[in-house]
């Protein structure tokens, strides 16, 4: 299995570099973006857990954004020096590799709790929705990026609500899934439980933008410059 720093400095970082110009790019006066998420907070014990959900040909930079947003090393106050705030890790179907280098840390019958759920695009299947439908209930936020949104509309996870995704996309799932009410022009869309971000780099925002949902602004200026991100579409 790849070096998860490794390859996040490898592979990630070409995606971040892309969300500079794509992040200022996104902008529309008449599109919404409702942001009614209330603040969240960490577990009294141990760090905050992220699930990436990954199946059959998931698009990388969907999950590598966020996971390099929440695996970024801060200050640490108390401790006098610098640690992850999240503990991230990838869910599949099994542990066989979805590709030539991508081995899930668990299976959906193994994972343990996540307060934040990762939902890229990819293919899905049916121990997936499964799992998503379970792992959301007990989750603080289920978040997709880019087509994942597909997969949360499908279990009906963001009937009656706004919502987003790639925008060449806008239109057919506008008629696919009527009771969801799309909109283009943002980078991301917030709910109370479920958000949901426009494509590709937009999910390195919604990500930075639950960083702030639990730490606060200042950690989530940190994370960019961790990342040397200079987009500032997180900032509500």
């Amino acid at each position: 299995m790849i070096n998860r720093r490794a390859f996040l400095i490898g592979t990630g970082c070409l995606g971040i570099r892309a969300g500079v110009a794509s992040a200022q790019a996104t902008t529309s006066k008449s599109a919404e973006q409702p942001h009614s998420g209330k603040k969240l907070f960490p577990p009294v014990n141990g760090m905050t857990k992220v699930a990436c959900a990954l199946s059959k040909d998931v698009t990388p930079i969907d999950w590598v954004g966020p996971q390099a947003v929440f695996g970024a090393w801060l200050h640490d106050e108390s401790l006098k020096r610098d640690r992850p705030l999240f503990e991230v890790f990838t869910v599949g179907e099994s542990r066989e590799p979805l590709d030539q280098w991508l081995i899930p840390d668990y299976t959906y019958e193994d994972a343990p709790p996540a307060q934040v759920i990762v939902i890229p695009a990819q293919t899905g299947s049916p121990q997936f929705y499964e799992w998503l439908k379970k792992a959301n209930k007990s989750s603080d936020v289920t978040m997709s990026v880019c087509i994942g949104a597909r997969h949360l509309a499908k279990l009906g996870l963001l009937d009656g609500q706004v919502a987003t995704t790639h925008h060449d996309y806008i239109k057919p799932y506008t008629e696919e899934f009527p009771q969801v009410r799309w909109v283009s022009g943002v980078r991301f869309v917030e709910g109370p439980k479920v958000s949901t971000s426009a494509g590709v780099t937009a999910g390195i925002d919604l990500a930075l933008h639950v960083v702030e949902r639990y730490f606060g602004r200042e950690k989530a200026m940190a994370a960019t410059r961790v990342l040397e991100y200079q987009g500032t579409g997180w900032m509500v």
